[in-house]
Parts: C-alpha cells; sequence; structure tokens
C-alpha cells in the first residue's frame, strides 16, 4: 500500500510540474497582412483608414500632415467632391476667453489639394465633422507618379501670444468623396501595364490570365513569362490569377482585367472580344503571318471599365514570342497603339540606352524647394534599362541650398533610394545660404530593373515657432544640376548554389532572363497552374534581363536538354508527377507512387497517415544527374496542403525559421529540419498532426530542431500520466477494499 501510494505521489507531482511547465509552441505562419480595404465602387468615400493612414495628432502652433493617394484610370471625376475632416481639438489655456468665444479654440486648419489651397477653417474646442467643398479644377495632380496630394497645415499662432497650447487629433475616420463615373480605358500597349495595374490607386483592379482548357507546354510557359513580367513591371504589387475557359466564372468576366495567352484557336473566347485592329478573317486590317506573335489591347465585352489583353498567335512558336515581347516591358506599337505585331523579338522591342551619368534636369526635373515647418519629401523617378547591371562606383552628387534661420540641430535631411537609406544632411552655419555639394555612395543592391525612385525627406525645424519668418524663411532647395552617376553593363548570370530553403530566392535567379529556370506542372490541374504563376510573378522581381526566357513542361515528358541545364521547380501533388519517381532517391523525403504523403527515410519510426490528410511539403535537394543544379519541390497531399507550401514560400516572416531542405505545412505551423545536418530523425509528417499519430523523439534528436520543440509532446506526456494516475486510483481503492475484507 505504502508503495503504490509512493507512485501516486511520483506520478502527481510529474503531472503538476507539466501543468504548470509554459509550453514551447510550435513555430507558426506569421498572419497574412491583408491590404488596406479597398474602396467599394458602388461608394464615393474613402476613408484615411482605407488609404492606410492611421490616426494623426497635429500639435500647435504650426504643424502639417500630407495624404497622397491616386484614382483608376477608369474613373473620371465629377464635380462635387468633399474633404470630410473628423477631429477633436484640444486647449489647454490659462487666459480667460469671452464668453462667446468658449467654443473657438483660436486655432486655424488649411487645407490644401495638389497644391490649392481650398479652404481655411477655425477651429472649436471638443469633436466637431467639417465638410469641405473641392473644385474639381484643383484635382489635378502635379507629381511625376500621377497621384493627388492632399495637405492639413494647423495655425495656432495664438500658442505664441498666450500660455496656450492646442493639439488637434485627426482621425482615420475622416476621408474623401470623390463622385466619378467610369470611362473607357486607353488602349495602348505602350503604357502597359497601365491601366491593369496603377501604382497607389484607391481601388487596385483584378488581373486574370486565362488559358486555354488544356493548353499546350508552350502556352503554358507564355503565362508563366506573362506573370514573372507583372511581377517585376509592378514590383510584386499586382497580384495575378490564372484559370481556364471552362473555369471563368461571370464574377471573374465581370471585375478582373483578362489577359488571355494561347493560340486564337484554343481561345474561342476570343470571338466575343472586338479588337480595334482585326488580325484575323475578312474584315483584318492588318494582315500577321502564322509565326507571327501578337499583343493585342481592347476593352472587355463584359466591364467596359476593364481591358482584355490578347498575347497569342496562330502557333506556338508565335504564342511564345508574343510573350517574350511582352516581357521587355517596351514593346513598338504598330498601325493602332493597341496593337504590335512580333515577327523577331528584337525588332518587336525598344529598350533605349542611357548615359552613366543623368542629372535631374535631363530626368524632367527642375530646381525644387522644400518650406515651412515640418515634415516635406521631394521623390525622383529614374529608370535602369532591363538587361543592363550597374558596375563599378555608383554615386549620386546632390547640389542643396538653404535658409540660416531654422534649427540647425533640430532639422535634418535624409536621402533614400528606393526604401534604402544613402545618406544624410546635417544643416550648419557653414553650409547656409550658399550651394553646397554633398556626394553619396550608392550601394548596387539599392538599385533594381526598371523604375526607381530617389527620395528626399527633410524636417525644418524653426528656432523660434511664433517667428512670422517660418512659412517663407524656413527651405531648403535641390538643385535641377545634381548628378546620379551609374556606368551600366549587359546583365550575366551570377552562379548560387543553396540548400538551405530560407534563402530563397536563390538559387532560381542566377540568371538575369531566368533562362536557367523550369517550371514542372502536372496536366489538367489549374492550382498548380496558378500557384506556378504567382510564384513565377514573384521571381520575376529579381530578373533584370532584357526579356524573360523561363520554361515551363509537363512532368511526363521533360527533355534530356533541359534535365541537364536547367534549375528545376516542381508543383503539385506527388500522385500526380511522375518525375518524382526517379528522383526519389534524392529527396530528403520521396514518395510512394499513387501516395501523396511523404515516406522520411530519416525518420527513426515511420507511422501510417490517411492520404486525405492535409499536408504541405517543401523539399530542396541537388538534382541527382547534376548536382550543381538545384530542384525545389513544392507539394501537398490536399489541395489544401498545396496552398500552404506556396503561402509558406513566399511568406518572409517565416523565412528565418525556415533553415534546412524539409519543411512539413499543417495549417499555421510550420515545422522545418536539415535532413543533410542529420536533424531529421523525428517523423514531420505525424508531428504536423498532434493527437491522432503522435510521434516518439528519440534522444539522438537535437533539442535545437524545429520539431522537436512541439505543444503535443506535453499534451501526449499529461494524457498518458492521468491514465496511470487513474489506474493507480483504481488499485488503491481495490486494495483499500481487500485490506477491510481481511481485517473483518
Amino acid at each position: 500500500m505504502k508503495k503504490t501510494l509512493s507512485l501516486l505521489i511520483l506520478f502527481t507531482t510529474l503531472t503538476g510540474l507539466l501543468l504548470i511547465q509554459p509550453s514551447q509552441s510550435s513555430h507558426a505562419q506569421g498572419p497574412i497582412v491583408a491590404s488596406p480595404t479597398p474602396y467599394p465602387g458602388e461608394f464615393d468615400f474613402i476613408t484615411f483608414e482605407m488609404l492606410g493612414k492611421s490616426d494623426k495628432v497635429m500639435v500647435g502652433p504650426y504643424s502639417s500632415t500630407f495624404i497622397r493617394f491616386g484614382t483608376p484610370d477608369s474613373w473620371y471625376l465629377e464635380s462635387g467632391a468633399k474633404i470630410i475632416l473628423d477631429l477633436e481639438t484640444i486647449v489647454n489655456s490659462s487666459r480667460s476667453l469671452a464668453e462667446d468665444a468658449t467654443e473657438y479654440s483660436g486655432a486655424m486648419l488649411e487645407i490644401s489639394m495638389d497644391g490649392n489651397v481650398v479652404d481655411v477653417i477655425f477651429l472649436e474646442t471638443g469633436s466637431q465633422t467639417i465638410e469641405i467643398d473641392v473644385p474639381k479644377e484643383t484635382l489635378h495632380s502635379t507629381r511625376s507618379d500621377g497621384r493627388h496630394s492632399l495637405q492639413l497645415y494647423l495655425d495656432a499662432a495664438i500658442d505664441c501670444l498666450f500660455d496656450h497650447e492646442t493639439a488637434v487629433l485627426i482621425r482615420s475616420s475622416s476621408g474623401i468623396s470623390l463622385p466619378h463615373h467610369s470611362i473607357s480605358h486607353q488602349l495602348d500597349i505602350t503604357r502597359l501595364p497601365r491601366p491593369i495595374y496603377q501604382r497607389s490607386s484607391l481601388l487596385p483592379e483584378d488581373a486574370l490570365i486565362l488559358l486555354p482548357d488544356s493548353p499546350t507546354e508552350t502556352e503554358l510557359q507564355s503565362a508563366m513569362i506573362v506573370a514573372a513580367t507583372f511581377g517585376r513591371m509592378t514590383e510584386g504589387e499586382q497580384k495575378i490569377s490564372l484559370t481556364s475557359i471552362s473555369a471563368l466564372t461571370e464574377e471573374q468576366k465581370t471585375n478582373a482585367h483578362i489577359i488571355m495567352i494561347g493560340k486564337a484557336s484554343s481561345l474561342p473566347i476570343l470571338n466575343m472580344v472586338i479588337f480595334p485592329t482585326s488580325t484575323t478573317g475578312e474584315n483584318a486590317t492588318q494582315e500577321v503571318a502564322s509565326e507571327e506573335g501578337v499583343v493585342q489591347m481592347a476593352l472587355s465585352p463584359w466591364n467596359a471599365s476593364r481591358v482584355v489583353l490578347y498575347i497569342g498567335g496562330a502557333e506556338d512558336n508565335a504564342v511564345i514570342k508574343a510573350a517574350q515581347a511582352f516581357s521587355s516591358g517596351a514593346l513598338r506599337a504598330g498601325k493602332h497603339s493597341s496593337l504590335s505585331v512580333i515577327s523577331n523579338v528584337a525588332d518587336a522591342i525598344e529598350i533605349k540606352d542611357v548615359p552613366d551619368d543623368r542629372t535631374l534636369a535631363s530626368l524632367g526635373y527642375e530646381t525644387k524647394t522644400l518650406s515651412g515647418v515640418g515634415y516635406n519629401s521631394l521623390d525622383y523617378e529614374f529608370l535602369i534599362p532591363l538587361g543592363k547591371t550597374p558596375s563599378g562606383e555608383i554615386s549620386f552628387k546632390l547640389l542643396y541650398a538653404h535658409s540660416a534661420i531654422f534649427d540647425f540641430e533640430a532639422s535634418g535631411a535624409i536621402i533614400s533610394l528606393n526604401g534604402e537609406n544613402l545618406g544624410s544632411i546635417k544643416f550648419s552655419d557653414e553650409t547656409a545660404n550658399q550651394v553646397t555639394e554633398l556626394n553619396i555612395n550608392i550601394p548596387a543592391y539599392a538599385l533594381k530593373p526598371g523604375r526607381n525612385t530617389l527620395s528626399i525627406r527633410a524636417e525644418l525645424l524653426p528656432l523660434d515657432y511664433c517667428s512670422v519668418l517660418n512659412n517663407d524663411g524656413l527651405w531648403m532647395s535641390i538643385s535641377e544640376d545634381s548628378l546620379l552617376h551609374i556606368p551600366l553593363i549587359d546583365a550575366g548570370n551570377t552562379p548560387t548554389l543553396s540548400g538551405d530553403l530560407s534563402m530563397f530566392p536563390a538559387p532560381f535567379i542566377n540568371s538575369p532572363s531566368l533562362s536557367e529556370l523550369s517550371f514542372i506542372f502536372p496536366k489538367d490541374n489549374i492550382l498548380s497552374w496558378e500557384l506556378g504563376a504567382n510564384l513565377a510573378e514573384n521571381l520575376g522581381q529579381y530578373a533584370v534581363g532584357k526579356t524573360l526566357h523561363l520554361s515551363a513542361y509537363y512532368a511526363d515528358n521533360l527533355p534530356d536538354e533541359t534535365r541537364e541545364n536547367k534549375d528545376l521547380i516542381i508543383i503539385g501533388q506527388a500522385s500526380q508527377l511522375p518525375i518524382l519517381d526517379e528522383l526519389a532517391e534524392s529527396m530528403p523525403a520521396y514518395f510512394e507512387k499513387g501516395s501523396n504523403i511523404a515516406i522520411e527515410t530519416n525518420a527513426n519510426i515511420t507511422f501510417s497517415i490517411p492520404e486525405n490528410t492535409d499536408l504541405g511539403y517543401l523539399e530542396l535537394f541537388p538534382a541527382p544527374w547534376d548536382s550543381s543544379r538545384s530542384i525545389l519541390t513544392i507539394l501537398g497531399s490536399t489541395p489544401l496542403g498545396l496552398q500552404w507550401s506556396q503561402e509558406t514560400l513566399l511568406n518572409p516572416d517565416v523565412k528565418p525559421d525556415m533553415h534546412g531542405d524539409y519543411v512539413v505545412v499543417h495549417a499555421e505551423k510550420m515545422y522545418a529540419v536539415d535532413t543533410e545536418a542529420g536533424l531529421g530523425a523525428q517523423n514531420l509528417s505525424a508531428t504536423a498532426v498532434p493527437g491522432e499519430y503522435p510521434t516518439l523523439i528519440p534522444d539522438t534528436v537535437p533539442t535545437t530542431s524545429y520539431a522537436y520543440q512541439q505543444d503535443w509532446v506535453i499534451t501526449a506526456i499529461k494524457i498518458v500520466s492521468g491514465m496511470i494516475i487513474l489506474l493507480l486510483l483504481g488499485l488503491i481503492i481495490k486494495t483499500t477494499r481487500k485490506d477491510r475484507k481481511n481485517k473483518k
């Protein structure tokens, strides 16, 4: 009996320790951050929150803030625009105001749109909602990016005259009403990616790639090239969906810009589109040979505020020509701005060389001045031609001047390129009232192919906030003679090897044109094709070649030349990918024929997991036929598991924890190990679905392994301990009854 009680105390103590022990949670994927809620087209009112702005506090005596936004090309702004401000003004004053003036704070708010003052309002203490009419003629952007700029300027001069403090809260529920009606887009292929993508638009519009129901490998390849092109044209901001003709929904027809890719004979839906310039039939206005590619734009027959972009031709080789020419982002228009006919890719594009030295004036910018109290900024855009890469020393010679009457210690300016800080300015008496030269070295990684944005952000703070000279006396000018020095050479390959998933997209971006990359897909699997397009869009941001040349094949038809000369990305469910059979011995975890559940050869214990279990798999390993070539598999036991794999691979929040060559994903949990380093002794597939298929963790598994630190281990021990306690209690009761009988 005593021995039994001792055992009970021991297990009770163990259970108590486990219950109070903090659990070690598995690594969860970071939450997918949604874009700001898009403006719903049936309403005219756009809140500041929809523009990504939070509540803003402005503090007197003087303060200013800017809100910038773009409108879709399909919007024609009408009269009746309004700015609605939801404000709260707080005043702290020792001065007694007249009884009839207690509601007036003594401060004013100046509202400007695109540099034009539209109203000045007197602020009352407490909360108030103010509605300001915006004349139509003031809604005219003067910025190079086409965005509108709303400025709010607080003038609380009363804070300078008396013992008085003013603060104004601009709530994010404030906004602007923009009455409009939809108009047809300008059909000009030389302006692509507009109108499909418009930077900083209030209302991002969907884009959809439409393929034939049974696309050829060339048509599928063309779709991947087009997706990658949108990635580099829009810096990954325009998300692309993909579907086939039979899967196209009425909602997609109505809401999306549709990019039709393939042979004209494979896309019967093309007959519903009325192109301004016909290339087929008796009414053809421009003859196109069967081997020539076509890039053509028309208004959508399902929604006049959307467009249809056709990239194709009569034959497969014509389709690929059209896609590669489109990838240049520099198409030549034909007789009509909506059409480009491609006989030869090199002749169909127009990429202009640029000099090594470019002044701001040569980029189209005059000398500009920042003035007034507080923060302000200037942006300068310039291009790095596709196919070129920086070489040698890169620099920016900034010529600037500034006034001498602001607080040099508290003020300053920062120079950045594409969000990367390059340098800063410390103002002084020595630099005041003269042109000063500042030379800034630019690291090559700060530049990118296509459009680049150089920003100068300044904060000018006065010596005396109450000086009447603050508005005009605080200034900084940027000379148009400031000079960018960027020597360029033709882009070449940059070979890298990586066996670590956390290093993705390496090694799949070694070639500037992605020519060393092939996607491998199952047949008749739209989800795999769409995930491939999403991945191509991501990789396109790193491609600097003049045109893109990535390829795509079906898993049952991989040419020997591709095996030997390409890195492969294989996407789908294992049972639909026969190529995995010959890769089995090289994979961190292989798949039996017809199965979608991985078999982990390094695991000490193997569990049987039902085929319908949702799991995602990522594996990175050298090709068995050439160790200098890499293969990435993005797999799923189910379609949902396949989507989890893709989301995890592209999720920057989890990238630091993806060290290794093998990852298993289940819902929001990710398990990563490096099988080459011997950190794969546990069965990750079973670990990913705790409770049903518990995994025994051997003593040899390092505690640093991500899969080791899981809540299910604690849970399993608690369950087992509880069962033992119940058995012991039953034993105690039985023993006690037996003792009583013996006493009787």
